[in-house]
């Protein structure tokens, strides 16, 4: 099975079976452990049928030659693609392998010389290193712990504490100092003297800070795209900031983001904060979660299509999803049903802004 529209990413859609294909051999579990019988060999042809389901209203349906099974969330397959809204082939280039990094205690490759990009998310701290070639080489990451409240620095020793601990964790893999130059980035809308304590934190680690970025152009870089309305669902808040030919022309933050999720998780399960946002990043327990958090993700699509109609935007620029809250499955087809226009994940949305930061400072300094 291929992912419909190749997102890449989880649709909410219905899943195919070839004549004679058995779903239990070929699908995920569902959450709720429906399966159903194989479908029946047809007289026609092979896939007939390519489109979303409205729910889990219907287990199961029988059509000809083809047998369609309507769940959320769950891998799909259709015959006509829609061309991506980023470069595939650079993201994976740079994207993919920091993901891998995360896990790695050693470097991906050599380097004479570091270019890093520091995130202060609400939910995440993470630093992503490239090397002069605009290589990978590293990434980690570290929790908040609260000191980032919507994208803005409310604890600065904290924050620092926190970085220091990226920084250390970095030593430990490449096995020497760190050395370099860096760079962060903000949540546009905010103060200059606001969007400057990140500066002041890179520059308290020891770094000079070259490039400090509005956070959608730095996402944009990382996606390898200057056009579209980037919706970064982060810890605190949904924000969308619409690009035209790599300019920031519209943006608005709204709350709502994944630290509700987790509320929600907490709520319905009964399980303290942390517990709740443990389960919520198990990749292995996220579909079974869906059906619970669909009422913050249509949410956060009012929030989006909200924008995009005030904007003028709405229809006129593809829609993708960064964010550590768009890692989830099945977000962007939740979210489609309310906004009604395709809405794309980014592969490895966490690693999105931190990744475009450093390639945003690799790229400017190479250009002089």
């Amino acid at each position: 099975m291929s992912v419909n529209r190749s997102t890449g990413g989880f649709i909410s859609s219905s899943v195919i079976a070839r004549p004679g294909e058995d779903l239990e051999r070929i699908l995920p579990s569902f959450g709720d452990g429906r399966r159903t019988a194989p479908a029946p060999e047809p007289e026609g042809k092979g896939l007939i049928f390519c489109g979303r389901s409205g729910g889990n209203e219907n287990p199961s349906a029988a059509t000809g030659s083809t047998q369609i099974v309507e769940t959320e969330a769950v891998f799909g397959t259709c015959p006509e693609t829609v061309p991506l809204p980023y470069d595939e082939q650079f993201v994976e280039h740079l994207l993919a392998p920091l993901d891998e990094a995360l896990f790695r205690e050693e470097p991906l490759t050599s380097w004479k010389k570091l270019y890093l990009g520091f995130d202060l998310g609400t939910t995440n701290l993470v630093l992503v290193a490239l090397n002069e070639e605009g290589q990978p080489v590293s990434a980690v990451l570290e929790s908040s712990r609260s000191s980032i409240r919507d994208g803005v620095v409310v604890d600065y020793m904290a924050a620092m504490t926190g970085m220091r601990s990226c920084l250390e964790r970095l030593q430990h893999r490449l096995g020497r100092a760190v050395t370099g130059i860096g760079a962060a980035a903000y949540p546009p809308g905010i103060s200059e003297r606001t969007a400057k304590v990140c500066a002041n934190i890179v520059e308290s680690l020891g770094f000079d800070c070259k490039g400090l970025y509005e956070e959608p152009t730095a996402a944009a870089a990382a996606l390898g795209t200057s056009e579209g309305a980037i919706v970064d669902i982060g810890g605190g808040t949904t924000g969308i900031s619409v690009l035209r030919e790599g300019k920031v022309v519209y943006t608005a933050d709204e709350p709502t983001g994944g630290t509700h999720m987790t509320l929600v998780l907490s709520g319905a399960l009964g399980l303290d904060f942390d517990a709740a946002e443990t389960l919520k990043r198990n990749k292995a327990e996220q579909i079974r979660l869906v059906p619970m958090l669909k009422p913050v993700l249509e949410k956060m699509a009012t929030i989006v299509r909200h924008h995009l109609d005030v904007s003028g935007f709405y229809g006129k620029v593809p829609v993708l999803l960064v964010g550590g809250g768009a890692a989830f499955p099945g977000a962007e087809a939740i979210m489609e049903r309310i906004i009604e226009q395709p809405v794309t994940p980014a592969p490895h949305p966490l690693l999105v802004t931190p990744a475009g930061i450093a390639r945003n400072l690799w790229r400017e300094q190479h250009d002089r």
